[in-house]
């Protein structure tokens, strides 16, 4: 993740985890590394919103690099600059949780405004990481992130 946020030339990224508190302290352990302003360098977006975040997320998700979300936020939001995609399969009811992820990776589509000029990165190809663990062990000194057990890592580059 971090050569991502320091390579000023990497798209936009959505990091999907289901677990809302998971989720949460990856977000924390990159605040505690460097700075990582919400609104400004990324977005947490998960089913417990208010309407006054909602319309700010609205108002800021073409501008920051990193999209953390929920489930919830596979559902009417798109980001169209997103061209990585980090997906942690959920080790509850897999099955279920395939069209949720289908769906979070949908949101990586559709046109932006740019220079008054409509643009799309839909023709050009897509980094999609799935993960799939038992659990997660975070390194103090960089926050890497290990996956333990079932290990899964797959990189997929899709051209639509």
């Amino acid at each position: 993740m971090n050569s991502y946020l320091d390579n000023p030339e990497s798209s936009q990224i959505l990091v999907y985890i289901q677990d809302k508190r998971k989720l949460q302290e990856l977000i924390d352990k990159i605040r505690n590394s460097r700075k990582f302003e919400q609104y400004k360098d990324y977005l947490e977006i998960h089913a417990n919103l208010s309407g006054e975040k909602k319309s700010k997320i609205e108002e800021c998700k073409q501008d920051v690099k990193v999209v953390f979300m929920t489930s919830s936020a596979s559902r009417g939001l798109s980001f169209p600059k997103a061209k990585i995609i980090l997906v942690e399969i959920p080790k509850f009811q897999i099955e279920r949780n395939l069209m949720e992820i289908i769906q979070v990776i949908y949101r990586a589509r559709g046109e932006y405004w740019e220079n008054n000029t409509a643009k799309t990165l839909d023709n050009q190809p897509k980094k999609i990481t799935f993960y799939l663990s038992d659990r997660a062990i975070y390194s103090n000194e960089r926050w890497h992130l290990y996956m333990l057990h079932r290990y899964l890592q797959c990189n997929i580059t899709v051209t639509v």
